[in-house]
Parts: C-alpha cells; structure tokens; sequence
C-alpha cells in the first residue's frame, strides 16, 4: 500500500484467504465509510456490479491500491 487510505477514498483489494475465495486473485472495489482509529482496518461500501452498498470489514494487509479523493480547500 503506497498511501494511509482516509474516509471517501475508493479502494482496491483482495479477499482474505480465511474467506475461503472462489477467485483468489479477484479485485474488488469499495469506498471506504470508516477508518478505524489505532486498527489498520476500514468498513467499506462495495461498488463492484451486482454488490454495491454492500458492506464490509477490510484489513489493511487486503488492500492492493487506494484511490484518493482530492480535497478540496474552501477559502
């Protein structure tokens, strides 16, 4: 992970092999709703086709890249 992925961020990751994966290697997509403070852990909405708003628990060691949300600074 190249980035600390904050709240409104769209991340990319993997299922964890304790799920027990049909497809290990599939991407998965979600927009982070929660950042757990002191955990490398975020609650996420999925927007992946046929499982968006679904929710669910990522860990940090899943995620394989992070899409941030330009701030925007209002004067």
């Amino acid at each position: 992970m190249t980035s600390n992925p904050n709240v409104g961020d769209t991340i990319t990751y993997r299922l964890r092999p304790s799920e027990n994966p049909c497809n290990p290697l599939r991407l998965w997509h979600g927009v982070i709703e929660h950042v757990y403070a002191g955990k490398d852990w975020y609650r996420v909405r999925l927007t992946d086709e046929g499982y968006e708003g679904i929710r669910e628990l990522v860990l940090g060691f899943q995620v394989v890249e992070v899409s941030c949300v330009d701030k925007i600074k209002i004067e």
